[in-house]
């Protein structure tokens, strides 16, 4: 019982440090119509783009 106490938190903060973190060419920070719309540009340019917003919707209207 004590190895898999210890052998189990082991494996699991092992595999997060193995996951493929994702990769933006754009991070957009704000949730406002502006930002929407850089966001959406960019991606019409082919940019990967992600919107960070604390916010809890999209366009600030």
């Amino acid at each position: 019982m004590k190895f898999s106490a210890i052998f189990l938190p082991t494996i699991v903060l092992s595999a997060s440090l193995w996951a493929k973190k994702p990769v933006y060419d754009l991070v957009v920070y704000g949730g406002t119509s502006g930002a929407v719309a850089a966001a959406v540009q960019a991606r019409h340019m082919g940019k990967s783009v992600v919107i960070v917003s604390p916010e809890t919707h999209l366009g600030g209207l």
